[in-house]
């Protein structure tokens, strides 16, 4: 019994729905007849367009006056002769180009220099040998020459070189005997070192038996 009242309430929803559908269409049929036709006179033709004319010559036709530029340069002052400048001028000699006047000795070193003769091997098995001294100077004006002296035995001390600027020499002995030497220096000031109390070396000639 359900089953039936569905289907009628379906059929009866259908059947509405066509009704409104069919009613509806025959509406705008109706307003569409009560349009009134659109008049024809707006399709007039419209007049020429006044783009159509021709244009006047632009003022670009006419020529260009020559501007300011196209008149000749003058010279500038650059072109003119450039006058020799002081460089071109001969360079006089310099102070430097004079020749150096020797120096002269320090006249404030008053110190006295200090040298020694150097150690010499205890025994020598030959009469000749070779003494080296040295010294430095305690002033600025450097050591001038040297004194060099010896003795053998229980002799007195005896000049060997005087004043000289060598710092060796050989020493010819005699056998058996026993050589003490000492030395002194003597600077550009003439400041002259004191000879030392005791013998910087000493060295003793023997001779080996056969």
């Amino acid at each position: 019994m359900k089953r039936r009242e569905r289907v009628l309430f379906l059929i009866g929803i259908m059947m509405t729905v066509l009704f409104v559908a069919f009613t509806w269409g025959s509406g705008e049929d109706l307003a569409l007849a009560q349009i009134s036709p659109i008049p024809t006179s707006t399709f007039t033709a419209l007049p020429p367009a006044s783009t159509a004319t021709s244009l006047p010559p632009t003022p670009t036709t006419t020529g260009i006056p020559p501007t300011a530029t196209d008149a000749p340069i003058p010279p500038t002052p650059t072109d003119a002769p450039i006058p020799p400048t002081a460089t071109d001028a001969p360079i006089p000699p310099t102070p430097t180009d004079a020749p150096i006047p020797p120096t002269p000795t320090p006249a404030g070193d008053t110190m006295p220099p200090v040298s020694w003769v150097k150690r010499l091997k205890p025994v020598r098995y030959t009469r000749s040998f070779r003494v080296r001294w040295k010294g430095y100077d305690l002033g600025e004006s450097g050591i001038k020459c040297y004194d060099v002296q010896y003795k053998h035995g229980p002799g007195t001390w005896q000049d060997w070189k005087t004043c000289t600027t060598s710092r060796s020499a050989r020493f010819r002995g005699e056998w058996w005997h026993l050589y003490r030497f000492r030395a002194r220096a003597i600077d550009n000031a003439g400041n002259v070192e004191a000879w030392p109390s005791k013998p910087d070396a000493w060295t003793l000639v023997w001779k080996k038996k056969r």
